[in-house]
C-alpha cells in the first residue's frame, strides 16, 4: 500500500506534537510499502531566511534517511519561496492561496497514493490534497486551540500575555485557529475524512469534534516516552523547582514571575530552574522584564535548551515541576515528570485534565488562579507530602510508540478497505 503523509516540517524545540509525529511517521514507514511526504504550506510559514530553510531541509533529510519519499514539488517550491510577511501569512489563513498553490503544484506531479494521512494536523492541506487526488484522508488533530471561541480565547491570551510588546501578536495569532476551525468544520462535513484521530477526552470535549458528524477516534495511548526515562528516577529531592516547556505565553510562562514572587514570601530562598528555548527575542526581552518587574531575578535560572540528559536529571531532584500551560491536548512534559516521580502542578484545562487527573501527584487549580497555584507550591516548599506513590502502573501504559502508532496504522487500514 501507498500513503501519503502530509504533515507541516517543524523543528524538535516546538513541542511535543513533532516528537509525536515524528514517532508515528517512523513506523508508518516500516508498515507500509511506500511513504511519500508532503511537507505542509505551515512548513514554509516559519521561514524567514536562508537559515531556516537549512533548517527544514535538515529535518527532510532525516525523514529521507529513514526510507521515506520527499515529493519533488517540494524543492522545486522551496528554491523559489520567499520569507513572506505576516499581513501575507494571515491573508493566507483567510484565503488559502498560498496552500492552494501548494498543493497543486504536489498533485501535478506522477506520484500516486491510496491514503493520505496528516499526523500533525495544522492547516487543512490533506483535505485540499485529497480532493484532488480522489484519494481518502485522515489525520490527527493538533492545531492550537486554547478556547472554543475567538472571544474567550483573545480574553485568556490578554490574561497571560499581559499588556506589553508581545500583545498584538499574541491576540493575532488567535484569529487563524477561528478561521481555520471554521474552514475545518465545513470541510470535514462536505468532503468527510475516514476518521480525526485526537489525543484526549478533553481535547474532544474542547473541539466539540463529537458534534462535527465525522468519525473521531481517541488514541489511547496517544503518547510514549521512553522506558529508559526511568534510570534518572531518585528519592533525593533538592531544594529546587523546574519549568520547562516551549518558552510561550500560552506555556505560562509570563506567569511565572509572578508565581514566584508570591511563593517567595512564604519560601525566601525558592529556585527555580528553566529550561526550553525562546521562540524570539521579543518573548525573551519581556519575560526578563517580568523578572525584574517581580523582582525574582535572583530566584529563577535560566538554563537553555539542555540535552535530554540534562533535562531529566534537573526534573528527577526537583522538589516539583510547575507548569501553568493554558495550551495542552495531552502534555508530555506532565507523563515524563511523574515517570521521575516528581509531582506537579497544572492548570486544570481539559486535555491534561482528562489524562492525569486521578494521579495523586498532580495538583490540578483553577485556570489563571495564581495564588492558589503559589499556595500549593509552598506546601511542597515546606516539604509537603506530594509522593508519586503506585504511579508505575499507569506510567507503563505509555512506554511504547509502537502501541500509539499501530492504532493509526490500524485506522488507516480499515479506511481503505472499507473504500
Amino acid at each position: 500500500m501507498r500513503l501519503g503523509v502530509v504533515m507541516p516540517i517543524y523543528p524538535r524545540f516546538m513541542g511535543g506534537g513533532v516528537r509525536h509525529a515524528h514517532e508515528v511517521v517512523m513506523r508508518l514507514v516500516d508498515h507500509f510499502d511506500r511513504v511519500v511526504l508532503f511537507p505542509a504550506s505551515d512548513s514554509f510559514f516559519l521561514i524567514g531566511d536562508e537559515q531556516d530553510k537549512e533548517r527544514v531541509l535538515r529535518v527532510i533529510n532525516q525523514y529521507e534517511k529513514m526510507g521515506v519519499e520527499v515529493i519533488q514539488g517540494f524543492y522545486d517550491v522551496l528554491v523559489r519561496f520567499k520569507p513572506m510577511s505576516i499581513t501575507s501569512k494571515a491573508v493566507n489563513v483567510m484565503t488559502l492561496d498560498f496552500t492552494k498553490e501548494l498543493v497543486k503544484t504536489y498533485a501535478s506531479s506522477d506520484v500516486k497514493v491510496d491514503f493520505l494521512f496528516d499526523p500533525l494536523f495544522v492547516l487543512p492541506d490533506v483535505i485540499l490534497l485529497s480532493k484532488i487526488l480522489g484519494v481518502r484522508y485522515g489525520f490527527t488533530h493538533q492545531a492550537n486551540v486554547i478556547s472554543g471561541s475567538l472571544f474567550s480565547r483573545m480574553y485568556k491570551v490578554m490574561r497571560f500575555t499581559g499588556i506589553n510588546s508581545v500583545l498584538p501578536y499574541e491576540l493575532l495569532t488567535q484569529v487563524p485557529p477561528s478561521i481555520i476551525l471554521n474552514y475545518v468544520r465545513r470541510m470535514v462535513r462536505s468532503y468527510k475524512p475516514s476518521f480525526i484521530a485526537l489525543l484526549s477526552k478533553g481535547q474532544l470535549e474542547l473541539l466539540g469534534i463529537n458534534r462535527w458528524g465525522v468519525p473521531y477516534y481517541i488514541l489511547d495511548p496517544a503518547n510514549a516516552i521512553d522506558p529508559d526515562i526511568l534510570k534518572y528516577r531518585t528519592c533525593h529531592k533538592e531544594d529546587y523547582f523546574v519549568f520547562y516547556a516551549r518558552l510561550h505565553p500560552e506555556k505560562g510562562f509570563f506567569e511565572l514571575p509572578r508565581i514566584v514572587k508570591l511563593v517567595r514570601e512564604a519560601c525566601p530562598s525558592i529556585h527555580v530552574k528553566v529550561m526550553g528555548l525562546f521562540p524570539n527575542d521579543f518573548i525573551r526581552r519581556v519575560f526578563l522584564k517580568l523578572v525584574s518587574k517581580y523582582g525574582v531575578n535572583d530566584n529563577i535560572e535560566y538554563l537553555g535548551f539542555v540535552s535530554d540528559d540534562v533535562k531529566y536529571e534537573n526534573v528527577a531532584k526537583a522538589k516539583a515541576l510547575i507548569y501553568p500551560s493554558h495550551s495542552d491536548y495531552f502534555s508530555l512534559v506532565i507523563l515524563e515528570t511523574i515517570a521521575l516521580k516528581t509531582p506537579v502542578v497544572a492548570y486544570r484545562i481539559p486535555g491534561p485534565y482528562s489524562i492525569f487527573s486521578n494521579i495523586n501527584c498532580v495538583r490540578f487549580v483553577d485556570e489563571f488562579d495564581v495564588r492558589v497555584f503559589a499556595g500549593e507550591l509552598v506546601n511542597l516548599c515546606n516539604d509537603g507530602n506530594l509522593v508519586c506513590d503506585n504511579i508505575d502502573p499507569f506510567v507503563m501504559r505509555y512506554f511504547s510508540w509502537d502501541l500509539v502508532a499501530n492504532q493509526v496504522i490500524n485506522l488507516i487500514g480499515m479506511s481503505v478497505n472499507n473504500v
